[in-house]
């Protein structure tokens, strides 16, 4: 788990100390909405806005994500700004925060890490950078 930009030791032993069992989520994101990292929805019809992020749950591992989210964007940010290679996770998060403010940026990355966490745990899959 701690091969995910992002994830270093504390991360990774409160995410095994909170979700002892990570199949009671059936998808990536029911777990990523645990910890209150997905927007909230308003919606009205056929008109569907996101909104803030939910903060319900975990507050301490969301804490967790977001900080290594922050690391992990920062980390690719120098990178790519240094004409160094960037991963595929790297090169999207620094394109969102070129569109979007850095909050929201970090955020979305600590979500997706959450999802990909998810995945090798539920799967048995590493991961793989590119």
């Amino acid at each position: 788990m701690m091969i995910v930009p992002g994830i270093g030791v504390t991360t990774a032993t409160a995410m095994f100390g909170s979700v002892p069992d990570f199949h009671q989520f059936k998808r990536a994101p029911q777990l990523s909405s645990w910890p209150g990292l997905t927007p909230r929805q308003f919606s009205s019809g056929n008109k569907r806005v996101p909104g803030r992020i939910s903060k319900r749950g975990d507050k301490y591992l969301r804490m967790l994500l977001i900080h290594g989210a922050r690391a992990a964007l920062l980390g690719a940010h120098r990178k790519w700004a240094n004409g160094k290679p960037v991963t595929r996770l790297q090169q999207w998060a620094t394109d969102l925060q070129h569109r979007k403010h850095h909050n929201i940026a970090t955020v979305a990355l600590a979500n997706k890490m959450a999802r990909i966490i998810w995945a090798m745990r539920t799967k048995g899959d590493e991961y793989q950078a590119n």
